[in-house]
């Protein structure tokens, strides 16, 4: 054996070794026992360890194959009634979970908030509607009080304006800002519809 030559492997004959034993052990034709490794290999390769203290100088270098080797001689460490695939993974949950439990009960509180608010707007928007309502028909009552004191205004212009200023708040709101004259003015350019 002294005579022998060494041959040193290339990093394209270690790319091809690797591959070739990747190929065999996707296609279960190599099996190996226990990881392709023997029993009690453990201990050889602490002696190895051991015996080879100039092998540190390895330590934190780049090692191309470690991947594929891992995935040839690696052990599944699933342990066989627990392992899980990617159709049985995707199973759901326990509704205990801490997450959704938490997003549910935040989604009820913001649910309840939400009716409450809008419980709230609807009576402030009702109320507001009301007052001005109130309002409306306030205004319109003094104006009507206003044509029925007016002199010379007959009952057919009496009528015809107040039927105007009862569609109309804004011409109403216009009237009751009007002095005596302006309104008596206004009145008589209703009647002779001048003003529609």
């Amino acid at each position: 054996m002294a005579g022998r030559r060494k041959h040193t492997w290339t990093t394209e004959e270690d790319t091809k070794l690797i591959e070739a034993l990747l190929e065999l052990h996707v296609s279960g034709k190599y099996g190996g026992a226990d990881n392709g490794f023997k029993p009690g290999y453990l201990k050889a390769v602490q002696q190895l360890q051991d015996s080879h203290k100039g092998a540190a100088c390895f330590r934190d270098k780049p090692f191309p194959q470690f991947d594929n080797l891992c995935k040839i001689f690696g052990k599944d460490r699933a342990a066989e009634t627990q392992q899980t695939t990617r159709v049985n993974s995707k199973r759901k949950r326990p509704p205990t979970d801490d997450a959704e439990s938490s997003y549910k009960e935040a989604a009820k509180e913001m649910k309840e908030t939400f009716k409450e608010v809008g419980e709230k707007l609807n009576e402030t928007i009702y109320n507001i509607g009301k007052q001005e309502n109130k309002e409306a028909c306030d205004m319109i009552d003094k104006v009507v009080e206003d044509i029925q004191r007016m002199p010379n205004i007959n009952v057919v212009q009496r009528i015809k304006a107040i039927d105007i200023f009862s569609k109309d708040q804004f011409r109403a709101r216009a009237f009751f800002k009007m002095t005596e004259e302006e309104k008596i003015c206004y009145m008589e350019m209703i009647a002779d519809g001048s003003i529609s």
